[in-house]
């Protein structure tokens, strides 16, 4: 453990562990405890082997996830002789794969926050219009969100109580930087009449397959395209649904990703699909609309269109809109799905709302 969380580490978290001040760590030196000292960087890994030692686990098996090195095994046979560790990286990539009901029900319900807090940045976006800017809107998101967590959460106030609550507030941008989004990128720049305003919505369902969202232009998440798609045809498909809220306009347009960008999808390639236009923020479900949009993609373009399985289901919680694509369950279970889900955590949340 590393002792510079030292309130936790001398209450109540792990109070029996061997730790180490800080990475990298210097021997001797633990300022928690007044020794602010020079000395030689610790081998962490070194000195993890001579605790296990200390513990009585020499000769023993002892299983782990990480992919040891040829210099490790060495200072394994070293300080450890006889001593068997046994990769289990499977096992755990399939405990952060495969969710329990409660794990499944935790990540559909921080969805529904999710589309809530997206909510009310449009609102803000809306009310505020060119007085604001990208820093102000995440501001006023992340107290909103935090705001919003903390009504179904008990709080005293002490360490081991409400961990870790935090809602983001670095993915608002405005202007030319939302064509290149860099999470080093400094955001305090204004609301203008004509420029856009990224705040990430639904179409993220489209991460996860060989159709564009956007990125790399200047409307990234509100244009979704690809070089094999009619973009006359995906709006009039989508029109057709007659979504609320929202309307489909054909475009065409060509990303140009920044040369050390992860995202390459179409690299200046000229992609055809659909402009999302907004009509009215009150009735828009930006989930259902992002759902409809990869359904109708996958209807009319099943032999081109290729999904990762995985990395859907991450993006949306669950891995029922693959079981979608698949034809396991249709596109109105779905929805009746999130209908129930909604109904539910409704319910199950009224005996803690304080008013």
């Amino acid at each position: 453990s590393p002792g510079i969380d030292r309130d936790l580490i001398d209450s109540w978290w792990s109070t029996e562990n061997k730790y180490y001040f800080c990475y990298p760590h210097g021997e001797g030196g633990y300022p928690n405890k007044g020794k602010v000292i020079a000395g030689r960087q610790v081998d962490l890994f070194e000195w993890l082997l001579i605790h296990l030692k200390d513990k009585g686990l020499s000769g023993k098996v002892i299983a782990t996830d990480m992919n040891l090195s040829n210099s490790q095994l060495k200072q394994i046979g070293k300080e450890l002789p006889k001593t068997e560790f046994i990769n289990i990286n499977s096992i755990c990539e399939k405990m952060r794969i495969i969710k329990t009901k409660d794990e499944i029900a935790l990540t559909q319900r921080a969805y529904r926050y999710f589309d809530k807090i997206h909510a009310f940045a449009r609102d803000y976006i809306l009310e505020h219009g060119t007085n604001t800017n990208d820093f102000e809107i995440g501001q006023a998101l992340k107290a909103y969100g935090i705001n919003l967590l903390m009504k179904d959460l008990f709080y005293d106030g002490k360490p081991h109580n409400a961990v870790g609550i935090e809602v983001t507030s670095e993915y608002v941008r405005a202007g030319v930087s939302t064509g290149y989004p860099h999470p080093n990128q400094l955001f305090y720049n204004p609301v203008k009449k004509g420029q856009p305003v990224y705040v990430n919505t639904g179409t993220c369902f489209l991460e996860a397959t060989n159709v564009s969202e956007g990125r790399g232009t200047p409307l990234p998440f509100l244009q979704a395209g690809a070089p094999w798609i009619d973009d006359k045809l995906l709006a009039r498909k989508l029109n057709q649904l007659n979504l609320d809220g929202v309307l489909f306009r054909p475009v065409s347009f060509t990303p140009k990703h920044p040369e050390n960008s992860g995202h390459k999808k179409y690299h200046e390639e000229k992609c055809y699909g659909v402009k999302i236009v907004i009509s009215d923020r009150r009735i828009f479900d930006p989930v259902v609309s992002g759902i409809h949009l990869l359904n109708q993609i996958n209807e009319l373009y099943s032999d081109k269109m290729v999904i990762k399985v995985e990395n859907l289901n991450r993006l949306s919680g669950t891995d029922e809109l693959s079981k979608m694509i698949k034809g396991d369950i249709t596109l109105q279970e779905i929805l009746e799905i999130i209908r129930s889900d909604i109904s539910l955590f409704m319910e199950m949340r009224k005996p803690y709302l304080l008013y």
